[in-house]
């Protein structure tokens, strides 16, 4: 009698969380559509997706992909918005670079806790846009996982999803795995092409390298150069939000600096600045000065990428740009601020490359 009684009771909510679904995934399939056909894309990866035009779009792995993610609603207090693993088949395997896996799920959180930003309050989780975007931007950019099966489990390691398929050199599904020292297939780490070498060549060598130094679970998946710098976080400008050195960062500050949410987050930051008019519909290359612009306008996924960037401090979301740092710059007779040395080091490392 309970469940009867309890039949129907949330249906009015249950309309406008449809309905609310409906309008922002609609929305961030629109952006993420426009923006895989753009030249600046392209231009980004090269390859495959140089061959995409408007008429094939719908035939390629991205389309397929868009068209059939499903947005659900769920009452969450941990995330806002979050993409589950895509699936092989097998129950509980997740995909390893699959281009063509066409499942997957959004989950939009209905908790919307008031956000005060500077003299505004707002929302987040499904009522915000922007949110739809940076979790369809995971899941089209298709994250090349590493781990690996043991025992019948799916392990992951300490970079699950670090890399989108933009940022890997080659087909990840036509690498194989490796089976390491340990005796089960393992998924491959990064390897990078040296000069006038071909990625085959590439893998070839750092498995000499491991075979002399003794088998390693992970034997190399191979990505760009781009993306290794942002790995390795050249673009970081200042340590305010480390310990004694760069690489000592919290869970917060790691999550923030993988390149898949940096990607995630650029999205959400251009479609809200086309939205507002600040960018045109079919520009796509966010600036810094956008980007900073965006910041000031309260944008919070714009923050996160100051944040780790080091431009603005973690803990108390003081905004440090106008703060000498570094290098002398001897033809200003003077110390860079961060803002200066930021914008250069967005353009050189983020802009373009994710």
């Amino acid at each position: 009698m309970a469940a009867l009684q309890q039949y129907g009771s949330r249906s009015e909510q249950d309309a406008t969380d449809a309905s609310a679904i409906r309008k922002g995934s609609k929305a961030a399939q629109d952006f993420m559509t426009r923006y895989y056909q753009s030249p600046y894309y392209k231009k980004m990866v090269g390859g495959r997706d140089m061959m995409l035009s408007d008429q094939g779009f719908e035939d390629s792995a991205e389309g397929e992909r868009l068209r059939n993610i499903q947005f659900k609603p769920t009452y969450s207090e941990e995330y806002y918005g979050v993409m589950k693993p895509f699936h092989t088949g097998a129950e509980g395997t997740p995909f390893q670079g699959d281009l063509r896996n066409p499942g997957g799920t959004i989950e939009m959180s209905t908790y919307d806790p008031l956000i005060q930003v500077g003299d505004k309050k707002r929302v987040r989780g499904i009522d915000d846009a922007y949110t739809y975007t940076h979790e369809l931007s995971h899941a089209t950019g298709q994250p090349t996982m590493r781990g690996f099966m043991y025992d019948g489990q799916y392990e992951t390691g300490p970079s699950l999803g670090m890399f989108d398929r933009s940022m890997v050199e080659g087909n990840p599904s036509r690498v194989p795995p490796s089976s390491a020292s340990f005796g089960y297939p393992t998924v491959r780490d990064s390897v990078f092409t040296r000069y006038g070498e071909s990625v085959q060549e590439a893998i070839d060598r750092e498995a000499e390298a491991d075979r002399k130094r003794g088998d390693r679970p992970d034997l190399g998946m191979p990505i760009t150069q781009a993306a290794q710098d942002i790995a390795d976080r050249d673009y970081v400008v200042t340590k305010v939000n480390y310990g004694s050195n760069k690489y000592d960062r919290s869970k917060k500050l790691e999550y923030l600096q993988n390149p898949t949410e940096m990607a995630a987050r650029m999205r959400a930051v251009t479609q809200r600045l086309q939205d507002r008019g600040l960018m045109d519909k079919d520009d796509f290359d966010l600036s810094y000065e956008n980007l900073y612009k965006a910041y000031k306008d309260g944008d919070d996924q714009a923050e996160d990428i100051l944040v780790a960037m080091g431009v603005v401090n973690i803990r108390n979301k003081n905004d440090m740009s106008n703060d000498q740092v570094g290098t002398y710059n001897y033809r200003r007779g003077r110390k860079r601020t961060v803002g200066e040395v930021a914008k250069k080091s967005f353009n050189r490392y983020l802009r373009g490359k994710i």
